[in-house]
């Protein structure tokens, strides 16, 4: 994965899920997610949302990253992309994950009790994505002569 957009995942909390359900209508959610060190990205989320329900039934999802400073509307950096959503049914596989996420999120230590965390464990399932296609556009990239998007399929991902 080319360094910087790694380093803008690494940098960001929240990715906009996009689902279908068995008819085809579409359904968005946020979920706050890591990156894994596989170039995965790993959220947990409650089996009974509507995007949960979707990715057990489909596993194929469409996601979205994006920052812009609001006081320069030409600084920006977004990421779009589709991949297959999995389920971790492993349990070793998704603490390895788990402890990598809450490392993104310092702060959960601090409002969340360690009860609170075994609890969301134990209710909660976890899911990652094995991207296939990224669009990464980094206005800072722009040169004049090369476009700021750069395109990723599977394999270079």
């Amino acid at each position: 994965m080319e360094k910087s957009l790694r380093t803008f995942l690494e940098g960001q909390k929240v990715l906009t899920l996009a689902t279908t359900d068995e008819n085809n209508d579409p359904w968005v959610a946020n979920v706050y997610y890591s990156l894994t060190k596989t170039n995965q990205l790993f959220f947990a989320s409650s089996p009974d949302t509507n995007h949960s329900k979707h990715v057990f039934a489909k596993g194929t999802v469409a996601f979205s990253v994006s920052w812009f400073n609001p006081d320069n509307i030409g600084d920006r950096v977004a990421v779009q992309g589709k991949g297959i959503c999995e389920k971790l049914t492993d349990p070793i596989t998704a603490i390895k994950f788990l402890k990598t996420h809450y490392s993104f999120f310092p702060t959960w230590g601090e409002v969340l009790t360690n009860k609170q965390i075994r609890e969301q464990i134990l209710n909660a399932r976890f899911y990652v994505i094995t991207p296939t296609y990224i669009k990464f556009w980094n206005d800072t990239l722009f040169t004049g002569e090369k476009p700021p998007v750069r395109e990723f399929f599977f394999g270079e991902v």
